[in-house]
């Protein structure tokens, strides 16, 4: 009789194991289709929320822990996306679709070393998969290996026709390999008063990440008092993309002739930009170049040294500042200097709008003081009366005095389309002062009258405003409008250019 218990408990227990079964798959299954459905119309955090819940219950479910990873990358949680990445292949190493994406989320946040070996490795074991290859071909597009990113993507086309993310990559990898010729006109008018009007042709054409090469023919004319002046500058030079340590370089050399045609010289210029992680970039410039920026310098063969270094955090989806110093050297050990900041708020986006507000801080000095009178010192005495103002000039370069600006910044960007885009930039000075020079009548210790030089401080009120707008006419034609409003201490310019890029590229069928 007491067998009869006995079968009866045993028979329980085991319908309750059977049958309790598929009730906790069921229940896994109807959470992560949960977690599926929130995503797919954009409910990351009550999907993060969930997933998190979920997880402390069941800490080795591998598509709990691959989702949650994929839904913290969104959120942009990029350190635990990674963390739960390591989980979930620690769980299942061989799953190789799981590699695959997680390569794919390693490439998109910049980690291209990391995401490359994964690849590696599956290629190494025989595996061929077609999102393998693409997220591959990404990676040498980024780093300027146009060559071997197509080779890849027609592999990947060839497999699969209609692979529209490869074909449109593809398209990119042909316009970036392509040579291209811009034609730029221009023209600057500033109240000093001096006119400007440049016309420049450039040819470029890529070869390798190590050798993309350009030329450039620049043909300035410069209109002061009636009179005029035609300049001639030849350029050519070359880009480079190092990619196992992150480093763009270029290099370019030319000669410039001089607006009254008696001299020509050598310029030159050599630009280094390292990148650390996925969005911190450190740079470093140096170069010879003409200097015709004062009405003065324009009758002269005046050159100068320029050297600058800057930090900058580019994120365009949070925080993006920078911060750099400017050394500019002229003859006889003069030099002038400047150091800036800025920083832009995360961006605010709406119908096709991306606006950011910011700050900005400039400080920027000299060694000496060019400022000097107008006029001969015979004709300013004949001329004078008391407290007269006597005119001067900056000859031949600008020479800032303590001058320190604050600015407010925004930045407006409308993209209605993919043919076409606008932009609005303003640098409003808040709070900005100035050491300006004056000139005055005085006389030595043995009684002789001459100018004397000293400053006073004053408030100003600078601005830039710059406006263009990029319109793509068709896969192998780009128009730039560009208009720029600029108030400084020392003239009021504007400036109006179009410019005109032709690809000689073939679009792949």
């Amino acid at each position: 009789m007491r067998t009869k218990p006995l079968l009866i408990i045993t028979f329980f227990i085991i319908s309750l194991v059977l049958f309790s079964k598929p009730s906790v798959s069921q229940h896994s299954n109807d959470t992560l289709s949960l977690v599926k459905d929130l995503r797919s119309v954009n409910k990351y955090e009550d999907a993060s929320s969930l997933l998190k819940k979920y997880l402390k219950n069941n800490p080795s479910d591998v598509n709990a822990l691959w989702l949650f990873a994929q839904t913290n990358f969104w959120l942009g949680n990029f350190n635990e996306s990674d963390e739960y990445y390591k989980k979930a292949l620690a769980l299942d190493p061989g799953n190789d679709f799981l590699n695959i994406d997680y390569a794919r989320t390693l490439t998109n946040m910049g980690e291209w070393e990391k995401a490359t070996s994964i690849l590696k490795k599956l290629k190494a074991g025989g595996k061929d998969y077609s999102d393998a290859d693409f997220i591959m071909a990404k990676i040498l597009y980024w780093e300027n290996d146009f060559n071997r990113s197509e080779d890849l993507l027609n592999n990947v086309l060839w497999k699969d026709g209609s692979n529209t993310e490869a074909y449109n990559l593809l398209q990119e990898v042909l316009k970036a390999k392509a040579p291209w010729l811009k034609v730029k006109a221009s023209a600057l008018h500033d109240n000093q008063p001096l006119d400007n009007q440049i016309l420049s042709i450039e040819y470029g054409r890529f070869y390798s990440p190590l050798a993309n090469l350009y030329i450039g023919f620049y043909f300035p004319f410069y209109a002061i008092d009636r009179k005029s002046a035609n300049a001639l500058w030849f350029q050519t030079g070359i880009k480079s993309f190092f990619s196992d340590i992150d480093l763009h370089t270029q290099a370019d050399a030319g000669v410039f002739e001089y607006p009254d045609n008696s001299k020509a010289d050598w310029t030159a210029n050599i630009y280094l930009k390292k990148v650390f992680g996925r969005y911190f970039t450190a740079d470093l410039k140096a170069d010879h170049s003409p200097y015709l920026n004062t009405l003065i310098s324009v009758d002269t063969t005046l050159s100068n040294y320029n050297f600058s270094a800057s930090a900058a955090w580019d994120d365009n989806s949070s925080v993006s500042g920078k911060a750099g110093y400017l050394y500019s050297l002229f003859p006889k050990n003069k030099y002038v200097y400047a150091a800036y900041g800025w920083i832009y708020s995360p961006p605010i986006k709406f119908s096709g709008f991306e606006i950011k507000p910011g700050y900005s801080v400039n400080y920027s000095n000299s060694g000496n003081n060019t400022f000097r009178a107008l006029n001969s010192l015979d004709e300013i005495i004949s001329n004078y009366y008391y407290d007269q103002y006597i005119s001067g000039i900056y000859d031949p370069y600008f020479t800032p005095k303590d001058q320190l600006i604050n600015s407010g910044l925004l930045s407006v960007n409308y993209t209605p389309s993919n043919l076409i885009k606008f932009g609005l930039n303003l640098n409003i000075g808040i709070y900005s002062t100035v050491k300006n020079p004056y000139l005055y009548l005085n006389t030595d210790s043995t009684g002789q009258i001459y100018v004397d030089k000293s400053y006073s401080k004053e408030k100003f009120y600078p601005a830039t405003v710059n406006f263009f707008t990029n319109y793509q006419i068709s896969d192998k034609m780009l128009l730039r409008i560009q208009y720029d409003y600029q108030k400084t201490n020392f003239y009021i310019n504007n400036y109006f250019g179009i410019s005109y890029i032709l690809s000689f590229w073939n679009g792949k069928e």
